[in-house]
């Protein structure tokens, strides 16, 4: 921040910002092995972020003049749901759909902000070397290229954006 004296000669200044944010969040979590080969499972997540944000030393008439506005509460509601489904052959081989919902919802300031609701595909296949030694896994990710349109207040892992090849592989020794 910068104090302008009648003078017009700029001095440094210091402005603090108080933020208090808080994210609640619930799971649900299921799963199942059919017969030796499949397995499926699926994950529920709900969380709701608020973020408060406070310029004490600013005054809401002054904030109001200007344009700016001290104090702010930002909040958003997000819902997951993922969805896969995994094939094992007993010579090392795999396969695996996943499919993942993404939904979020806005409120207090960032009502205005459009949240996103959309489902991603990736399909994955590879192959496990006896006592998963190591394995090699190629796919892609974002099957169908959609974009996504999410505020970045709820905690969330990031996605593919764009229809993506994905190679990947690891070893233990």
């Amino acid at each position: 921040a910068f104090v302008v004296p009648p003078t017009l000669a700029t001095f440094p200044s210091t402005l603090s910002e108080r933020l208090d944010f808080r994210e609640q969040s619930i799971s649900l979590s299921l799963h199942q092995l059919v017969g030796r080969a499949w397995a499926f499972g699926s994950v529920y997540r709900l969380s709701h972020a608020k973020l408060k944000d406070n310029f004490p030393s600013i005054s809401d008439a002054v904030g109001a003049a200007s344009g700016f506005s001290p104090r702010t509460t930002m909040s958003g509601t997000l819902q997951t749901l993922d969805l896969h489904a995994i094939y094992q052959h007993g010579s090392g081989l795999f396969a695996q759909l996943k499919g993942s919902w993404t939904r979020q919802v806005n409120g207090d300031s960032q009502a205005a902000l459009a949240g996103d609701d959309f489902w991603q595909w990736d399909i994955l296949a590879g192959y496990r070397f006896p006592r998963r030694r190591a394995e090699i896994t190629v796919g892609v990710l974002n099957l169908t290229g959609r974009d996504y349109h999410l505020t970045p207040l709820n905690l969330r892992q990031d996605t593919a954006r764009e229809r993506t090849f994905y190679a990947r592989f690891n070893f233990n020794f």
